[in-house]
């Protein structure tokens, strides 16, 4: 991933890159600052509203926010625009989960296998298991 400052002059010097928005919301996401995340998928969303790429990193940034209907949503939406994505299926099952409907997690998780080796599925979200920030220690 390009650090974030030159990913920053790229979207300066064209604000219509959904690639560069699109790497700017995953570096917001690693920072833990999911409200710049938001802005930058909604904003490569606009752009090219049928690019299931950006409704899955959107998903993402709506998982690790817990909004797990949100993230349910634009992962049927990614999936609707891509019915070949392993990653959307995984993605949808791991919020399915979340939300403690493990049938439609298993459903998804089995379609995520259909559609790609075990191993290529195993860590296509690795974003959505990065821990939230932790709170200084108290004296």
């Amino acid at each position: 991933m390009r650090p974030r400052r030159q990913v920053d002059e790229a979207i300066e010097l064209e604000p219509s890159n959904r690639s560069s928005l699109l790497a700017r919301c995953s570096a917001y996401r690693h920072l833990h600052d999911y409200g710049h995340a938001m802005d930058d998928c909604e904003a490569a969303i606009r752009l090219a509203p049928s690019d299931a790429q950006a409704h899955r990193e959107r998903s993402v940034t709506r998982l690790l926010k817990a909004d797990h209907d949100g993230a349910i949503a634009d992962f049927t939406e990614a999936i609707r625009l891509d019915l070949n994505s392993a990653a959307a299926f995984k993605g949808r099952g791991d919020a399915y989960e979340k939300q403690g409907d493990h049938d439609g997690a298993a459903a998804d998780y089995r379609q995520a296998l259909t559609l790609g080796p075990e191993e290529k599925i195993k860590n296509l979200f690795e974003p959505t298991h990065i821990s939230p920030p932790q709170a200084a220690p108290q004296p």
